[in-house]
């Protein structure tokens, strides 16, 4: 093996290992979520794989001191979202849109014994996951900055982040083997329906784990709707409800 190989071989596996290092600290925080709230499939840790390694490839591709910076604030609020979207399904057996946020103050003065009621794993689980994120802040990776490890890093991110416009339609195709789908209800009940109506969070994370969710429930219910492009739905829709009236006998 000439020397130049196993350089190569090294340079791959260290950026491998940094990689997956990050990646496996976002990984936990899906994890954790996912035994509490008992996903009936591994499909939310498929997407959540995707961000994990976009998230992470960003934040080697940074130097240092950004990238730690980076993934402290990822980390973090995912962390703390993840906290309060369990602790908020061990109290009401549904998960939280980030609107729901607004209404938290209500039921401020039950917080103690709220926090009281969540199950040892949630408070085991944040606190192994806390300190977690202090110690790889504290020892986060040096990246050798050689053109060639950022463009890996680069190429990592953007691979990862693609891959997620074609994972949802892999989930999808779990309709073909559901007995009726073709029916409107089972198709108004089906995965795509689902996911594309975002009505009820717990089912949407049951599709795409918190990761997900969470940036389809910014994107569906804050920035969607200040676009034209869904001013002209609105237009349309409201144009179809009119024509099916006026064609209705009186």
């Amino acid at each position: 093996m000439t020397l130049d190989l196993k350089k190569g071989l090294k340079a791959a596996a260290v950026f491998v290992g940094q990689l997956l290092l990050v990646a496996a600290a976002y990984l936990l925080i899906e994890l954790l979520a996912a035994l509490i709230l008992q996903p009936a499939t591994p499909a939310p840790f498929v997407f959540s794989l995707c961000w994990a390694i976009g998230f992470s490839a960003i934040a080697l591709l940074l130097p240092r001191l950004a990238g730690r910076i980076f993934f402290g604030i990822t980390y973090y609020f995912f962390l703390l979202w993840t906290l309060a979207q369990t602790g908020y399904f061990r109290m009401f057996s549904r998960m939280m849109w980030l609107t729901d946020i607004f209404y938290a103050g209500e039921g401020a003065g039950y917080l103690g014994g709220v926090l009281a009621a969540f199950p040892l794993l949630w408070w085991i689980g944040g606190s192994v996951l806390i300190g977690l994120g202090v110690l790889l802040i504290c020892t986060f990776p040096r990246v050798k900055r050689s053109f060639g490890r950022k463009l890996a890093f680069a190429f990592a991110a953007v691979f990862a982040f693609v891959m997620l416009l074609f994972v949802p339609e892999m989930v999808f195709l779990r309709d073909l083997n559901v007995w009726g789908t073709r029916s409107e209800y089972a198709q108004s009940s089906s995965y795509r329906a689902t996911y594309k109506t975002m009505y009820d969070a717990r089912n949407v994370y049951e599709i795409c784990g918190i990761y997900h969710l969470t940036f389809r429930d910014v994107w569906v219910h804050e920035l969607y709707p200040m676009t034209p492009a869904y001013r002209e739905e609105i237009r349309q829709q409201t144009a179809e409800i009119n024509e099916y009236f006026a064609q209705r006998p009186e």
